[in-house]
């Protein structure tokens, strides 16, 4: 394949980003909120009328249909695939200081698709299950399977400790979705609240040493594969500037101490960066032999900028535990196995498997007409020149959406998003909410 100068390779996603809100201004003119949560990791926004006169449910189902429509790249075929999601979320308060929050998901697809890393053909997956008990105004215990999100950038949390290994089966490759979808750890975890700020302590305890992934089972050997102590510290340092100081400590050999923070730069503006240097206890460096971890650096950065309906993100992500793009291009070029046992290990983890990667995100609700959305990303790795896109239209009913979404990678075929089995993927999806 042609290598494309640096100048020339942006992609045309890019572009197609970049046009979005010239077409939007000129077909539709009325501002709208997006709705930037994804519940359970089915990417989806809350049903466009809500009944005001029901107080809310203490729970809420989700579920999903998708037909999914592969191009190959050569020599992999041309696949298609359907596939099927309930994602359940609630919480109970039996007293007023107690309360049971669970989350749990079903993911099935009829036939296994190269596009999609999928250790299963279906799973079940409890995302939470712990119970959570105020002492008073300012001190809570919690304790059970507590999904432990930690970090402000977008496309990388490098101090989001607890992400690795503890997502079953990926059905979108939105990080947020992602970030959204995964199972928690278990462990105990105590949070004083503090004037302008909160501590937190958590204790998470070694449940097995097994590698392999249950499709029906807690996967506790891989949400807690050593017994970690993680404290974290945040303050708000004025109105509109926060930041989080986080340390971490296995017995695996791990640690980590990082930095994460937030400000508001301008009404439209806001930054936000996280840092974070340690030694993991897999590194993304070492697919197959989890030995050769080394202490590293890791951080993003970026902003968002809001104008009118849109919200744009621009981030820059640094992975120092990465395979440097040489490496990478040698195992493409002779152990094409070692290339896709990296990738895949990489998304487990899910740890960008660039040393450096640039990712601009963008967001409209009532986009052309209204309850009309679009969102989408561009994924590009300056070192070899890759890029990949994601791109979602979805329409809003009262108690449903219906969504088409396109992917697209490009790139040399030893880089690594031009070795990718599929060149392009297209799914419809039909989502209800109960």
């Amino acid at each position: 394949m042609k290598h494309t100068p640096p100048l020339a390779a942006l992609p045309r996603a890019w572009l197609v980003l970049a046009l979005w809100p010239c077409a939007a201004t000129l077909a539709h003119a009325q501002p709208g909120n997006a709705d930037e949560d994804a519940a359970l990791g089915l990417e989806i926004t809350a049903p466009a009328e809500a009944t005001a006169a029901k107080p809310p449910r203490p729970w809420t189902l989700t579920s999903e249909i998708g037909a999914v429509s592969t191009s190959g790249r050569s020599p992999w075929p041309d696949e298609s695939a359907t596939r099927a999601s309930v994602a359940l979320r609630g919480q109970a308060q039996p007293q007023t200081d107690l309360s049971l929050h669970y989350a749990a998901r079903l993911d099935a697809f009829d036939t296994r698709i190269n596009a999609f890393a999928t250790d299963h053909l279906r799973s079940a997956s409890v995302l939470e299950a712990y119970a959570s008990y105020a002492f008073d105004a300012h001190t809570t215990l919690q304790a059970g399977r507590i999904n432990v999100r930690e970090g402000s950038a977008y496309s990388f949390n490098p101090t989001d400790y607890f992400r690795a290994h503890s997502v079953k089966l990926f059905v979108n490759p939105s990080p947020m979705v992602t970030r959204e979808s995964r199972q928690g750890t278990f462990g105990v975890r105590g949070i004083w609240l503090q004037p302008q700020g909160s501590m937190s302590l958590l204790y998470s305890p070694k449940l097995g040493s097994s590698a392999n992934s249950s499709a029906w089972g807690l996967n506790s050997a891989l949400t807690n594969p050593a017994h970690s102590l993680l404290g974290v510290w945040s303050r708000s340092l004025t109105e509109s500037a926060n930041i989080k100081l986080l340390g971490l400590r296995a017995s695996a050999g791990q640690w980590q101490a990082g930095l994460n923070g937030s400000a508001l730069a301008t009404d439209a503006l806001t930054l936000h960066a996280e840092f974070s240097r340690g030694r993991s206890a897999c590194g993304t460096q070492a697919a197959v032999d989890c030995a050769l971890a080394r202490v590293a650096n890791q951080w993003a950065a970026g902003g968002t900028f809001t104008a009118g309906a849109w919200s744009w993100t621009l981030e820059h992500a640094y992975n120092g535990q990465a395979a440097s793009d040489y490496t990478f291009a040698q195992w493409a070029a002779t152990q094409p196995g070692q290339a896709f046992s990296y990738l895949a290990n990489a998304e487990r983890l899910q740890s960008p498997n660039a040393r450096r990667s640039w990712f601009l995100h963008a967001t409209r609700s009532d986009f052309l007409w209204p309850r009309l959305d679009v969102r989408g990303f561009v994924r590009y790795l300056p070192g070899d020149q890759s890029h990949l896109a994601w791109l979602e239209l979805r329409r809003r009913f009262d108690s449903f959406d219906l969504s088409y979404q396109f992917m697209t990678s490009q790139g040399r075929k030893d880089s690594m998003f031009g070795i990718t089995p599929a060149r392009n993927t297209h799914q419809v999806v039909l989502t209800h909410h109960l």
